[in-house]
């Protein structure tokens, strides 16, 4: 605590009373460390219960002035996973169940080493599930090493939206409109059944229909990589294309035909 009050000491007068409004668990949670890759914790505020301590305050007050006569507390509850999903659909069902067996798959191989453990993950999720095409990936072939502290430690960067692709253009075209009308698509409470029962989220819907323009920025790339790989170019760029060339040549070879 003494580090909070070093700490607010030297608020200007408008943010220092901010500060002092804050109940003692938020000032507390706001000195938490960063996460690995040096970001604060928002997640880890605890607003529902700085929310229940304000109500608490606000009737104390009605209390004190004769207005209230009864006893309040509260209990919290963190809702952040689910206010950002919605209700299970068919697609959902078959996502979760392909993942569940490509699990048992990887275990029964023994692909869960010390070193090179494998993440089931899926393709073609545009298509029916019986076109979805399960693979594994290394997990160390998502990772990078960073320097945290001094301590280099492997981590997973973020990965940016491109901004090319067509649900990202999508936004863009209907951002101002969504910014002032609702158009959330739910089915209903209950998608097991009926109209939107197999629907499959929006941004699936449009990748549908974005595959031959995938196919050309491919090619596009291709011939970039063409003219950057000349005699005299830095090794690290051969070394960099052939690994990704012989990448998606396995991965045709192994990891599509070979369907778990």
């Amino acid at each position: 605590m003494f580090q909070i009050y070093k700490f607010s000491s030297k608020l200007i007068p408008w943010s220092k009373a901010l500060w002092d409004f804050l109940p003692a668990v938020i000032q507390k949670q706001i000195f938490n460390p960063s996460e690995s890759r040096g970001s604060f914790q928002h997640h880890a505020i605890s607003t529902e219960v700085m929310m229940g301590d304000l109500v608490k305050k606000e009737l104390q007050r009605h209390k004190e002035e004769g207005s209230y006569n009864r006893h309040f507390d509260y209990q919290t509850h963190f809702l952040g996973y689910q206010a950002r999903t919605s209700f299970p659909s068919l697609f959902d069902c078959d996502y979760a169940y392909a993942l569940g067996r490509e699990a048992a798959a990887l275990i029964q191989y023994n692909l869960t080493g010390y070193i090179y453990i494998y993440m089931a993950t899926l393709r073609n999720l545009k298509e029916e599930p019986s076109e979805w095409i399960p693979y594994a990936v290394p997990l160390l072939d998502f990772c990078t090493v960073e320097a945290k502290q001094g301590v280099y430690r492997p981590s997973i960067p973020e990965s940016n939206v491109n901004m090319n692709d067509a649900p990202f253009l999508r936004f863009v075209a209907h951002c101002d409109k969504w910014a002032v009308k609702d158009e959330t698509c739910n089915p209903g409470s209950v998608q097991f059944g009926g109209a939107g029962s197999w629907n499959t989220t929006l941004s699936l819907q449009i990748e549908k229909h974005d595959y031959l323009k995938r196919i050309q920025l491919l090619r596009d790339e291709l011939k970039a990589v063409e003219k950057i790989c000349l005699p005299g170019c830095d090794a690290l760029l051969v070394y960099s294309a052939i690994a990704g060339v012989e990448g998606v040549i396995e991965l045709r070879e192994n990891g599509i035909k070979k369907k778990i």
